[in-house]
């Protein structure tokens, strides 16, 4: 059974020297039990990736696209405060 599937899950920047994409259409899916690892070099975009599923994103980033069900939860959709 998938515990968290992530679909096209796209998040970029907004700063003062313009739009940068940090993520572009992430998928992925992990089960009960199992354990992911993330691996790149320096700026690829992990810890973007993570702070988004967990909607922890600094101010200037922003989710274009995608979705993220923990469950059956699409944790996007939901208010912040029952993500708290």
């Amino acid at each position: 059974m998938t515990l968290l599937s992530v679909r096209d899950l796209t998040v970029e920047y907004h700063t003062d020297s313009g739009v940068f994409r940090a993520v572009e259409q992430l998928s992925l899916e992990l089960e009960q039990c199992e354990t992911l690892g993330m691996v790149g070099e320096s700026g690829c975009g992990k810890t973007t990736a993570m702070l988004a599923l967990m909607r922890l994103l600094p101010e200037v980033g922003r989710i274009l696209s995608g979705s993220v069900h923990l469950d059956d939860t699409d944790l996007l959709r939901i208010p912040l405060a029952e993500m708290r």
